[in-house]
Parts: C-alpha cells; structure tokens; sequence
C-alpha cells in the first residue's frame, strides 16, 4: 500500500463521524427528521420524519432540487429495507407497516408521491431489528 493510499484512506476514516449538512431549511422543529436510510448505494436517501417518508437524490442535476414525500405516514420512528422478501418497513406511530419494494423503484423513477395501501405487520412497536437471515425482531 502506498503512502498516498493510506492517507487517503485515513482521511476518509476520520470524516466519517463529521457532521455535514444535506439540506437546510426544509424540515422545521414541529417537522424534524427522525431516521435516514441511503439506497442505491447512498445515492438516494430516505427521511423518516413526522410527515411522512421523504427521498432525497444525493446526486441532482438541479442545485435547487428538494426533497418530496412519497409516502404520507405520520410519526415515522424508523425504516428498513428486507430485500429478500422485497419489502420497504415503516415504523410509525408505534404500528410497523410494509410496503412493497416496487413503492421505493416508482418514486425514485417518476419522482412522486406514491398512493399505496400499508400492509400492517404488527401494532405496539417501539423497535424494530433486522437479524441475520429472514427474521426480524420487533420490540414492544
């Protein structure tokens, strides 16, 4: 390994605590962001927030590009993804909630706001964790 390498590498080590703003302005005290969750491999992210579920593109074309909500939840507390069995999870106001991964693809491709009826998995939620293989813990 190089120098240059290793210093570039411990570089991008010791920044990966730093804070860095996304965007500013655009959710407020009563409306704060609760998770995030980078996509395609962090080029889209997905706010939780008390207004529903929102995506970011990490790269825009556009400078003035905002974030838009595509799913309208109230109190989202957490959100994962189960690939294997191609569902989005939403936890909000303690009822964890699944939507079909194809939700996430139709936003991200027409960049709109997506009417989908939840799949209700599970109510008096306050923690959910996803294990190794197919099982996802709930906690309540």
């Amino acid at each position: 390994m190089t120098q240059e390498k290793h210093d570039k590498d411990t570089d991008f080590n010791r920044d990966f605590y730093c804070k860095s703003i996304v965007y500013k302005g655009v959710f407020t005290a009563t409306d704060r962001v609760n998770c995030l969750l980078p996509i395609n491999g962090g080029e889209h992210l997905l706010i939780g927030a008390y207004s529903g579920v929102y995506l970011i593109d990490q790269r825009p074309s556009n400078d003035n590009i905002e974030p838009w909500r595509i799913l309208l939840t109230f109190g989202v507390t957490q959100l994962d993804i189960l690939e294997e069995h191609r569902l989005f999870m939403v936890l909000s106001n303690g009822t964890l909630n699944t939507y079909p991964l194809e939700v996430l693809t139709n936003a991200i491709e027409h960049e709109e706001y997506v009417v989908c009826r939840p799949w209700k998995i599970q109510d008096n939620v306050r923690f959910t964790e996803k294990l190794p293989s197919t099982f996802t813990r709930y906690t309540a």
